[in-house]
């Protein structure tokens, strides 16, 4: 029957016209602190204030991930990744602070060898700021000079001994450190790193000893004045490796 399906055109609503939702959309420039070189991170989008719906809200809390490569301009560092938050906005700028650092994955998978022994520790330390970090270390057990057999197996009380090494000197080295010389030295430098190194040769022969991720526990509360503060240039002192 013709007359069943009824009269489409006298419908209401009809078909809705598309609306480009980039329409509703804004940029924002994404600023890294002043621990790093290159500072500009890019933009980041997010939807326009609507009513009591603020932009700001959608811009706060957000974490960037970005390679050490970049904010260094030295590939030599591409192996590390440093997440940013944002913590402020201030115009049309999102400024950001330090919530973590990690490797990437194909460093760690391209350290790993057989007839060696792989050692962890993990050890919390605060610094004089207020930051409590968690740095998580690796190394790896490395033939003597001369050795004629293959493998370079640590024992159990040797692995034990790299361990609390590694753990005292983080302890010794972040405890005296705000956050910016953290970064300084222990991501931007790899500083810590080679104390690290020095200190378990003298247990066992090691390499590629890292700090290979840290992670922020507990942040102090941030004003706008220490946000800031954090975008500011101040001399930054990197500890020297112990021979």
């Amino acid at each position: 029957m013709a007359g069943s399906k009824g009269n489409k055109k006298g419908r209401k609503g009809g078909k809705r016209k598309a609306v480009d939702t980039f329409l509703k959309k804004e940029w924002y420039d994404v600023t890294a602190p002043a621990h790093f070189t290159n500072r500009d991170l890019g933009q980041t989008l997010v939807t326009k204030t609507i009513g009591k719906k603020l932009a700001a809200d959608g811009l706060m809390g957000r974490v960037y991930e970005v390679n050490m490569g970049d904010l260094e301009g030295d590939e030599s560092a591409s192996y590390r990744k440093v997440q940013l938050r944002t913590e402020m906005i201030r115009e049309k700028e999102c400024l950001t602070v330090f919530c973590g650092a990690d490797v990437t994955r194909h460093k760690l998978y391209g350290m790993l060898k057989k007839g060696q022994s792989l050692m962890e520790a993990f050890v919390d330390v605060k610094t004089v700021d207020g930051y409590v970090l968690r740095f998580f270390m690796i190394t790896f057990s490395k033939r003597s000079l001369g050795q004629q057999k293959n493998t370079c197996f640590a024992n159990t009380n040797q692995q034990h001994g790299i361990r609390a090494a590694m753990m005292k000197v983080v302890r010794e080295e972040v405890a005296n450190q705000d956050l910016r010389s953290v970064i300084a030295n222990a991501i931007a430098t790899d500083a810590l790193s080679k104390t690290m190194e020095v200190e378990c040769r003298r247990v066992f022969p090691v390499q590629n000893t890292l700090v290979r991720k840290i992670k922020v526990l507990r942040a102090p509360r941030l004003d706008n004045n220490a946000i800031l503060d954090f975008h500011t240039k101040q001399a930054v002192a990197v500890t020297e490796t112990k021979a």
